[in-house]
């Protein structure tokens, strides 16, 4: 604890008990001999406990070790999935249960050569705490003291043994924006946020560098375009575009006449309110639409790239990740924007001046944040002050332009 209160991301284990010889670098001691060899006391055969584990941090490796250091024999480790991790800060960024699980599992098994680690994925606030026969103590903090409380009674209604609860002290770590005075998984996904989240996969810098910008509706999409705009990037707004091509006597005009009728085409001038309320019920018409309306939007995003002088240009365009824009080459990187659903809603109906209902259509008609995250580059989350916002923007901003001089360096070394 000691040590994660002069750097959180220290990584701190303390090896509990172990017959394999270890060759270490460097130890610090208070004393001036260390003892090797000591046993510590094994009060229970199992002991359970429970959290995201997302991101394994010193918090998380404070309660495993005290599992380790309460069990002769076994830990049992429940992590939360589905519907549980979803009331979680920047829930769409966790590891998988696949990874939580792994490190989880290395991490015992690095600190204790004789306690077995189970892990489960658990959809409820109890997993195997309240079906196993053999538990005998359950790992809690303060914040989660209830919880264990909570299981021993349902563990009285199945008339299975009570628990004893081992109790621990949280680590201080502090993150005003989220509301977090604790060492916490919420943060470190918060850091998350404006960095490259897959490997940056070009040799050669392009030029022009094309970003791909999408979110879902309400998500803070055009005031980053806009904040892009301002420094440095040419914006391509598709929504204007869309504009265009809805004009009069247009191709566009003509086939959306044709396949939808007469009545969402007045004086050769698509009108979009008719035609909107005609695909957002019917997803076969909206394909139909889509499939007149992406090609030619494509193209005339491709013809602004080629003409751009810009060293970065911004496609700012909702449809980028349905269009799939993001697998054939006509972007670099996609950064998408995300907030959780129930504050688009709010944003919504404010703005739109709907009921709850009909934004939540809209909402839900649409790909949901954690698809956009796992095919996005950069994540930014425009849920807090536009200060924040900048922060993220601006960070993945500098890492291109830092990434843009490297690659120019490189080059202009080889051709000395």
């Amino acid at each position: 604890m000691e040590g994660s209160r002069v750097c959180d991301t220290l990584d701190i284990r303390i090896i509990i008990d172990d017959s394999r010889e270890r060759t270490f670098k460097t130890i610090i001691s208070e004393d001036k001999t260390i003892e090797c060899n000591r046993t510590i006391e094994k009060s229970y055969d199992a002991v359970v406990l429970g959290g995201t584990f997302d991101r394994l941090h010193n918090g998380h490796k404070l309660l495993l070790s005290r599992a380790v250091m309460a069990a002769s024999e076994r830990i049992i480790c429940g992590i939360t999935c589905g519907d549980m991790i979803k009331k979680k800060v920047l829930w769409e960024l966790m590891e998988s249960f696949e990874e939580r699980a792994k490190n989880v599992q290395e991490f015992v098994k690095d600190i204790s050569c004789t306690v077995r680690c189970e892990v489960h994925p658990i959809m409820d606030p109890y997993g195997p705490s309240i079906v196993d026969p053999d538990l005998q103590a359950i790992v809690v903090s303060s914040e989660t003291e209830k919880g264990g409380h909570a299981v021993n009674n349902r563990r009285k209604e199945k008339n299975l043994p009570v628990l004893d609860l081992i109790k621990i002290n949280l680590i201080d770590g502090k993150d005003e924006l989220i509301g977090e005075y604790k060492l916490s998984s919420s943060t470190r996904r918060r850091a998350l946020l404006g960095t490259f989240l897959k490997p940056f996969k070009f040799e050669k810098f392009p030029q022009p560098f094309v970003i791909g910008l999408t979110g879902g509706i309400a998500s803070g999409k055009t005031d980053a375009a806009n904040f892009l705009s301002k420094n440095g990037c040419e914006v391509i707004n598709c929504d204007k575009l869309v504009h265009e091509l809805y004009e009069r006597e247009t191709v566009i005009a003509t086939n959306i006449a044709v396949r939808f009728g007469d009545s969402v085409v007045q004086d050769g001038l698509v009108d979009r309110k008719k035609l909107g309320t005609i695909v957002s019920s019917d997803k076969e018409k909206l394909r139909m639409l889509n499939d007149i309306l992406w090609p030619s939007l494509k193209n005339k995003v491709k013809g602004i790239i080629a003409q751009s002088k810009a060293e970065f240009v911004v496609v700012d365009a909702a449809i980028l990740l349905d269009a799939g824009w993001d697998t054939d080459g006509i972007v670099h990187q996609v950064w998408s924007c995300i907030v959780p659903p129930s504050t688009a809603k709010e944003r919504i109906v404010d703005r739109d001046h709907i009921t709850p209902e009909e934004a939540e259509r809209r909402i839900y008609s649409q790909m949901t944040n954690l698809e956009r995250v796992k095919r996005s580059d950069v994540v930014i989350c425009p849920l807090w002050s536009y200060e924040e916002t900048r922060r993220q923007l601006l960070l993945a901003l500098s890492a291109l332009r830092s990434l843009a001089n490297q690659c120019l360096r490189k080059y202009n070394s080889a051709t000395a």
